[in-house]
């Protein structure tokens, strides 16, 4: 029996990140993490991407992401929640999403999309998250505090930070 290689021997089990999720939408948006075709299409309906941010709200796991860094050149789509995305530069490594395809993309959407799917907004009274294009409820109170990526982005600025941080909330004491 062989030995295994030096270099073999010296390859190391990848660690697990955490990354902030408006880092993995610039990641995707840039081009470095990247939609393999052989993933499904996106499936997701309103309502379970409701469901993910007011999980991320609440601070509750979400699950992880597999993600496979190599510089093998998959066919790959350039496009993710209707946004489009950088191309794959020749030789450079990428991360190829195997696992969490549809939360990223829900993210990814919430933060930079655009689209009726993607106008999400906070109710700050009901403490929920809503689609903005429904026809809005009617309840007792007139002046119904909402915040949504659009109205943070005019009166503040075009950032995605900002953008991001109109879907979070400070935890209760």
């Amino acid at each position: 029996m062989g030995t295994p290689s030096t270099s073999a021997a010296r390859v190391r089990a990848p660690e697990p990140t955490i990354a902030p999720i408006t880092s993995l939408a610039s990641r995707v948006l840039s081009g470095d993490i990247v939609l393999p075709k052989f993933q499904r299409a996106f499936v997701w309906t309103p309502q379970q991407i409701l469901y993910l941010l007011d999980s991320v709200r609440r601070n509750y796991p979400i699950g992880s992401l597999l993600m496979w860094r190599t510089t093998a050149k998959l066919a790959s789509g350039h496009e993710i929640a209707g946004l489009d995305t950088v191309p794959q530069h020749e030789g450079a490594p990428v991360h190829y999403v195997l696992d969490g395809q549809q939360r990223l993309a829900s993210l990814v959407g919430a933060l930079h999309g655009s689209g009726a799917i993607w106008e999400i907004g906070y109710d700050l009274e009901r403490e929920e998250f809503l689609h903005l294009t429904r026809t809005p409820r009617r309840d007792h109170t007139s002046s119904r505090s909402v915040i949504s990526p659009r109205s943070a982005q005019s009166s503040r600025g075009s950032s995605a930070t900002t953008r991001a941080a109109s879907f979070s909330a400070a935890p209760r004491p």
